[in-house]
């Protein structure tokens, strides 16, 4: 989602949550001591004597050893994904063990829902009713010595423990945070539950993650359908799928049993992407092609020189078989310049830059172009901008935490009927002039930190559960100033 717009009023509620979430749900597993069986499973959210969340700490060595953490949702009920979409928290496992590497977490393809917000929806990527994320275990150089000498499948000892402090979101109609504390022998139990069981459950999950469009034997390829947007600008991009490299003469159209259906970006994308639409029969050779928008953000430094060494898109592309079936392909894609751009840029290059002979070419290469920069303001583009200010002060004027302030601006404008007009003036002027420089400072601020590269917006603070509860106090206090409880 866009840094600091849309969708503040569930954002602010799941912070506030999180503020008090830690004090309800923890499970009663972790305040065991003694290892034992029950610090493998934890519960959370009783309804009626049920829990609407269950945790189990599994792991399994069938082909390598993992360690995941199964999550069984009541109905109704959904976690997210490494991505959440426009809204939510993504799950964070904490998974350690002592004399082990921890690896990346394996995410399944995840879910689409649209999740109710005020009077609108908000899309968001998670799991509903039974998900395993897990991560693999690699030995560290101290115990390798140990696996050769001993078990070559455990690279541990028999008392090794892995343990895991997991934190989801979990959401129905509210939002929930939940934190448990889990442990587990690495060591299959043989009196416990049966390993094939567990090895199975491993085996659907690793399934269901995303595989690259090169396992599968595809060519999936990303452009630009006109040009590629400045920031806060729009442009489409176009995604096409073909079955053999573009190269090949021989290559046949896009495949032929697979067609585009949905795209999810993964986390800390320098788009904010909407309008998806898949055109059928639109795309190279009569294929099908999926589109979509993008709307390119407040650029970091960071972002803005990896810009200059091309845009890419990364995310979770779902194709669909004749039979319905859906498979998800992990995608790490440059985009390309395609259309006008580029049509564009071979008419420049042919028009201004011909072919020198090969006896004057020089072996020097070009030096790199530099980041282009934004046209100068003209004086209509500013008139503009004070227009549009005016226009955000005069609705922001209406804002529940504006009100009150007003009706204190408006009893100090009252008692200033009966002073002398030179002294209305003068504080007029003082008012208007902190009010600027207030704005001025708030905004030279914004500027620092976004060219020390951080990529923050206006409202960034918004996003903080900390800065959310204190201006709730703080607009709490207006009200009771107000009601009369006291007086400033």
């Amino acid at each position: 989602m866009r840094r600091g717009s849309g969708t503040q009023t569930l954002r602010q509620r799941i912070g506030l949550a999180l503020l008090a979430g830690s004090l309800t749900l923890a499970a009663p597993s972790s305040a065991v001591d003694v290892f034992a069986p029950e610090t493998a499973r934890g519960e959370a959210l009783l309804e009626n004597g049920k829990p609407q969340l269950e945790a189990r700490l599994l792991v399994s060595h069938d082909p390598e050893l993992r360690a995941g953490i199964l999550f069984d949702l009541a109905p109704g009920w959904h976690l997210y994904w490494r991505n959440p979409g426009e809204s939510g928290i993504a799950p964070s496992l904490d998974i350690e063990a002592k004399g082990f590497r921890v690896g990346p977490v394996a995410w399944p393809a995840p879910e689409i829902f649209e999740e109710q917000a005020g009077e609108g929806t908000l899309t968001t990527y998670g799991y509903a009713g039974q998900v395993l994320l897990s991560v693999p275990l690699e030995p560290e150089a101290a115990t390798d010595d140990r696996r050769a000498e001993g078990s070559p499948g455990l690279g541990a000892s028999r008392e090794a423990i892995v343990r895991a402090n997991p934190r989801v979101l979990i959401c129905r109609t509210e939002c929930v945070p939940v934190s448990l504390a889990l442990a587990s022998p690495i060591d299959p139990d043989p009196a416990g539950e049966p390993q094939s069981e567990i090895d199975l459950l491993f085996a659907a999950a690793r399934a269901g993650v995303p595989a690259s469009a090169e396992e599968l034997g595809l060519e999936i390829r990303a452009h630009w359908v006109s040009q590629a947007p400045d920031v806060d600008e729009t442009s489409r991009i176009e995604l096409s799928l073909r079955a053999c490299a573009e190269s090949d003469p021989l290559c046949e159209a896009p495949h032929p049993d697979l067609s585009p259906v949905s795209f999810m970006p993964f986390e800390d994308q320098p788009f904010e992407l909407s309008g998806l639409r898949v055109l059928r029969g639109a795309g190279t050779r009569g294929g099908d092609r999926l589109e979509m928008e993008a709307l390119r953000l407040e650029e970091s430094l960071e972002e803005r020189l990896e810009a200059r060494r091309g845009d890419r898109l990364r995310g979770l592309v779902q194709l669909r078989d004749p039979e319905g079936r859906t498979r998800p392909v992990e995608l790490d894609l440059e985009i390309g310049r395609g259309g006008v751009e580029t049509a564009a840029a071979i008419a420049r290059s042919a028009a201004v830059a011909p072919v020198a002979p090969a006896a004057e070419m020089s072996a020097t290469p070009p030096a790199a172009a530099p980041l282009p920069t934004a046209p100068a303001a003209t004086a209509g583009r500013w008139i503009q901008i004070a227009l549009l200010a005016l226009l955000g002060g005069l609705i922001l004027n209406g804002m529940p935490c504006v009100l009150p302030v007003l009706a204190i601006k408006i009893v100090a404008i009252a008692d200033l009927s009966s002073k002398d007009p030179r002294e209305v003036r003068r504080l007029g002027l003082a008012y208007t002039g902190g009010v600027l420089g207030s704005m001025a400072l708030l905004a030279g601020l914004v500027l620092a930190l976004r060219a020390a590269g951080h990529s923050v917006g206006w409202g960034f603070q918004l996003q903080e559960p900390i800065f959310v509860a204190g201006i709730s106090a703080l607009l709490v206090a207006f009200a009771l100033n107000l009601f009369g409880v006291f007086e400033i």
